[in-house]
């Protein structure tokens, strides 16, 4: 042995492969959440309504942004059309049909700016944080929520 081998430095394949598997384990661990991070930063920054992070679970990060658009646009597909059977079954159509659709529908909403403001001020000021998972609240409501309000 020279003097910059000791015995505690060898290992075994085994126990060496061991290290190694749990090194990757814990690599595509952190990177899952990292990925659920982004994609919740995305959906909010995009201000998508129909895609969760758990959608997005498995997706790459330089893939994320697309996969994204491409449900949400899928999701709002799905759901307008269940919106305009149940109304064609309800008896109505042409623009009438149209009409209740939109009604029901209605303008997306996309306040999650203005939330994500009023965050960022309330954080400088010392506000207790809101609450985190406010996807299910709409306007006023998901700005109280973003004050620590209910």
């Amino acid at each position: 042995m020279d003097e910059y081998e000791s015995e505690d430095t060898h290992e075994s394949g085994g126990s060496l492969r061991a290290k190694l598997e749990q090194s990757l384990k814990s690599g595509a661990e952190l990177a899952a959440e990292v990925a659920k991070y982004r994609a919740k930063d995305l959906i909010s920054d995009k201000g998508l309504h129909y895609v969760t992070p758990e959608d997005l679970a498995g997706v790459g990060l330089n893939e994320l942004e697309a996969k994204a658009l491409e449900l949400e646009g899928k999701k709002k597909e799905q759901q307008e059309a269940a919106i305009r059977s149940a109304f064609k079954n309800k008896g109505l159509d042409g623009d009438e049909l149209d009409r209740a659709v939109q009604e029901l529908l209605g303008p997306p909403s996309n306040d999650t700016a203005a939330v994500d403001r009023i965050r960022q001020v309330g954080k400088i000021q010392g506000l207790p944080p809101g609450r985190q998972d406010d996807s299910e609240l709409f306007g006023p409501s998901r700005i109280r929520a973003a004050f620590g309000s209910k």
